[in-house]
């Protein structure tokens, strides 16, 4: 969606290594009884690299919290990794110089 097919402009493939290196579930519940506890926590690390995945090209790590809203925030996950995503993708664009279209 965001174009990001190439490390600049050049058209040559990349591999996007993608690790998660931290998550904790949480609880709705317990952020209802009392905010920040039962904090859901989920965490990236994403390395572009050249073809031959020897030389690395860019690297970002992104790391979301939801630490209230009760039972509103049932399914924090499905928006911490949305929001993680987003992050990443907006760093990889800066990092690269490729602009949102």
């Amino acid at each position: 969606d965001a174009n990001l097919l190439s490390v600049g402009g050049d058209g040559e493939a990349v591999i996007l290594n993608t690790n998660i290196v931290e998550y904790k579930k949480g609880s709705a519940f317990k952020r209802w009884v009392m905010p920040g506890w039962g904090t859901t926590v989920f965490a990236v690390r994403v390395d572009l690299k050249d073809v031959t995945g020897t030389k690395d090209l860019v690297h970002v790590e992104a790391r979301r919290t939801v630490g209230f809203g009760g039972l509103l925030a049932v399914e924090a996950w499905k928006t911490i990794v949305t929001n993680i995503a987003r992050d990443v993708v907006k760093e990889l664009q800066a990092k690269i110089g490729n602009t949102p279209t």
